[in-house]
């Protein structure tokens, strides 16, 4: 059901945005302009929301939001109502403090950055508040609730699609790295107990097994940017830290990153011979407890210098 369309400002006859979804015994409130309640009380659906979704921030889609709580409060609603919105939207609810925070049954939780639903997903925050407010009616310690969350993993970009795109053996590796990591067959099928083999982008395979670090990956003719065939291995070690070692059109190449950074590299890359030189120390600039660093990374072709300067009090 649209309780209204418009956007920015009402109309005579359009109000602010809100839909209300009904799917099954659910009554979703997706945004919640200034008089939504007016509109849903029209249609005879304001006690039964279930959920409110906030798409975005921008105040004609929650301004109805303190109204409706306010309303829901004085009518001694006891079914939990769960509100979702975007990063922020946790100090949008604590500057409504004022209007919120007099409601006698008001809790809210929000998980940071966290997907639509975050209730049943088992983790222990919310899970375990919400669990013991249903099963035995025991009210949060605190109105509102901060869970940590993530929206996603970082972004692993796909293989550059020329071997010639590639400006160091430590760029090479580093993406093979990341597309050894993120396939799915890597993330949905293997059990760390059986090998997988697995085909690659552009011919070859890569073979997944228990190791005695954490996972070798077997790669025969791998080949995941056109022009750059491997024969070798990778380890994907439990402490986070990687191995490379393969041959490339019969040019060998090693690369090693440890757990803390550190990145060494050795052999030969597009026929150009595949040097490190790796600084990872602390300079103290002055005499003195250092109190702060700061870490500068210089990259060239095949050289990876990387240097920590600690600054004194």
């Amino acid at each position: 059901m649209f309780a209204g369309t418009a956007g920015s400002v009402p109309s005579a006859r359009r109000g602010m945005p809100a839909l209300l979804v009904r799917r099954g015994a659910e009554r979703i409130l997706i945004d919640c302009g200034e008089g939504t309640q007016r509109q849903l009380l029209q249609a005879g659906g304001l006690s039964d929301v279930t959920d409110v979704f906030i798409t975005h921030l921008h105040v004609d889609h929650w301004l109805g939001l303190p109204g409706m709580l306010q309303t829901f409060s004085m009518r001694d609603r006891e079914r939990a109502l769960t509100i979702h919105g975007p990063n922020g939207l946790d100090e949008l609810m604590r500057s409504m403090r004022r209007i919120y925070g007099r409601l006698t049954n008001a809790y809210l939780f929000v998980q940071t950055g966290g997907p639509h639903v975050i209730f049943g997903r088992g983790l222990s925050c919310p899970d375990d508040a919400i669990s013991a407010y249903l099963a035995n009616g025991t009210l949060p310690s605190t109105r509102i609730t901060v869970c940590a969350g993530a929206v996603a993993d970082p972004y692993a970009a796909n293989p550059l699609p020329k071997a010639a795109s590639y400006r160091s053996a430590s760029a090479f590796a580093t993406s093979v790295e990341q597309q050894l990591l993120n396939t799915d067959d890597y993330n949905y099928r293997y059990d760390y107990t059986t090998r997988m083999r697995s085909g690659c982008d552009f011919g070859g395979t890569m073979t997944y097994r228990p190791s005695s670090t954490g996972t070798r990956v077997d790669l025969v003719g791998c080949i995941l940017t056109k022009g750059l065939p491997m024969t070798g291995s990778a380890s994907l070690a439990d402490d986070g830290s990687f191995i490379l070692t393969v041959k490339i059109s019969g040019q060998s190449l090693h690369y090693q990153r440890s757990a803390s950074g550190r990145v060494t590299v050795s052999g030969t890359f597009a026929e150009v011979p595949a040097v490190s030189v790796v600084f990872c120390g602390t300079i103290v600039t002055d005499a003195g407890t250092p109190s702060s660093e700061s870490t500068t990374v210089f990259a060239w072709p095949s050289t990876i210098v990387c240097v920590t300067v600690a600054t004194p009090s």
